[in-house]
């Protein structure tokens, strides 16, 4: 079994030195042996500082000597090949399978510890809910609602866009921001490793990592030019209205595009739209009106999957503070 040593830049340094010190050490050293031992080999006669003046007899001695030595010669640099190779220490900057294991485990258990508090959240207010006021019939039917809820998301990871928890969805979705921002860094890493791992046994391995940090940030990559995301602005009193998402143009981390608001009455505002997106984080807000009354408003997002969940603020075409959270998919 190979093992692989993990250095910073610094000690990568300070090795490659110690490293070719010994190498010094052990060429110098192989020099005196050399000549103890074609020295032990010749005949007593023969052992003299001169030993060109060795007319023709005893050549053959000399030979197997320098020979017999040659043999040890290559014995030793292969050894020490073998415990001090380059190939066996490998930069910190050059990832390894062994790693970014650790790092794909950290990724998994923090999502995990955020989908546990996201349950536990909907059970709080379930909980709330029977200790409400409200009548048995809603007790009932918000309760149905919330245990849903968790069905779904304990099975499909799906996100309730249930207009009284919505908000709960919103929360959990900035709870990961930070984990998808480390699981796109972490991909890169990856990849990066597996074209290093080309040919290798250890591409298997490396694969295996890439689907695991893939199976965290899915759908994340969909932010992109031309997709749309339909789905409802929720306001804290239950009302609702529909929400048309168009991403025109994406330039980095910048995005430009359009958002149309319906209302019940048939009506709708066309908004221009400019925002950034780094990870899973997305902000925008309105820097125009293609149809209706101005307003100024700001989203403040995340992305979770092929869900885009976002908080209302600003100012509203009423001149009052704005409000809401919007719930789209794409």
């Amino acid at each position: 079994m190979k093992t692989v040593v993990c250095l910073d830049a610094g000690a990568a340094v300070l090795f490659r030195f110690l490293l070719a010190r010994v190498k010094v050490a052990f060429f110098s050293a192989r020099e005196t042996l050399r000549r103890r031992e074609t020295r032990r080999h010749l005949p007593s006669d023969f052992r003299a500082n001169d030993v060109g003046c060795c007319r023709g007899h005893g050549l053959g001695d000399l030979r197997n000597a320098q020979r017999s030595w040659g043999n040890r010669r290559l014995c030793g640099v292969g050894l020490l090949a073998l415990l001090l190779n380059d190939s066996l220490v490998k930069p910190i900057w050059g990832a390894s399978p062994e790693t970014l294991e650790p790092r794909v485990e950290k990724l998994e258990d923090g999502i995990g510890v955020a989908r546990k508090s996201f349950l536990a959240n909907l059970q709080r207010w379930r909980n709330s809910i029977v200790k409400s006021k409200h009548s048995p019939d809603m007790k009932r039917e918000l309760s149905s609602v919330v245990v849903s809820a968790m069905r779904g998301f304990e099975r499909d990871n799906d996100l309730p866009d249930h207009p009284a928890l919505i908000p709960l969805s919103y929360s959990y979705a900035k709870s990961t921001q930070r984990i998808m921002l480390d699981a796109e860094k972490l991909r890169q890493d990856i990849v990066a490793e597996g074209l290093r791992s080309e040919g290798t046994f250890g591409v298997a391995q490396i694969r295996q990592l890439e689907r695991r940090v893939e199976a965290i940030i899915e759908g994340s990559d969909s932010f992109r030019p031309g997709s749309e995301w339909h789905g409802k602005r929720t306001y804290l009193g239950g009302d609702s209205q529909g929400i048309h998402i168009f991403i025109d143009k994406v330039v980095g981390n910048q995005f430009t595009g359009r958002l149309r608001q319906s209302y019940q009455n048939g009506t709708s505002d066309v908004m221009e739209i400019a925002g950034m997106r780094v990870g899973s984080d997305v902000g925008f807000r309105t820097t125009g009106m293609n149809l209706g009354a101005g307003r100024n408003l700001k989203f403040d997002g995340a992305l979770v999957g092929s869900r885009l969940f976002a908080q209302v603020s600003g100012t509203a075409a009423s001149g009052k503070p704005a409000s809401g959270f919007i719930s789209t998919t794409r």
